[in-house]
């Protein structure tokens, strides 16, 4: 919607309760009414609220509609080098290049990697097929908690056989990643 026409909408609801449960989105500052927004439980205007029904209908939208659409457009892992690798390391976000790197430039074994560019909706069904039958999963992860362990664990009930983990808040290095699989 354009700018002039978004001039003409009144009675905004930021969080309208849609078939979807995705609701429309104006721009701050493009319409005349005032946005509400609150991280509370709220109406479909926006101001807080402690009335049971809406809450339902607000978690329903969110918990179910919404998380079924989203659920639909899982993007697939970026895979290299699984089948036949003596270990596979999986990751998330910004261990992207350390894990092609080190997949690449390790050579006293085959290494491949999983690299999920999303965690949630979990796209359970691709790591369950690109994991079957590995012999080692190594989860690579920037926090203290091996967080991407057991999130697969519970979405897929695949035990990882070990973390490299690393939450000094620095990125992994390559150095750092190939001393670590060295031991695994």
């Amino acid at each position: 919607m354009s700018k002039e026409e978004s001039k003409n909408i009144t009675g905004y609801e930021r969080y309208k309760l849609t078939e979807s449960g995705i609701s429309p989105r104006a721009i701050p500052s493009w319409i005349e009414d005032v946005i509400y927004a609150d991280s509370d439980e709220h109406t479909e205007a926006g101001h807080i609220t402690e009335d049971a029904d809406m809450r339902v209908k607000m978690v329903e939208k969110r918990f179910y509609k919404k998380m079924s659409g989203l659920s639909e457009d899982v993007e697939s892992p970026t895979v290299f080098n699984v089948e036949g690798s003596d270990i596979v390391l999986v990751g998330y976000g910004s261990t992207y290049g350390v894990l092609k790197e080190a997949s690449e430039k390790v050579r006293s074994k085959k290494v491949g990697f999983v690299h999920l560019s999303q965690v949630w909706p979990f796209p359970e069904e691709a790591v369950l097929r690109l994991l079957e039958g590995v012999k080692k999963v190594v989860t690579v992860e920037n926090n203290a908690g091996s967080q991407l362990a057991r999130l697969i664990r519970r979405q897929t009930g695949i035990k990882v056989t070990g973390s490299i983990l690393k939450f000094d808040g620095r990125p992994f290095n390559l150095d750092f990643l190939m001393e670590r699989i060295s031991k695994e």
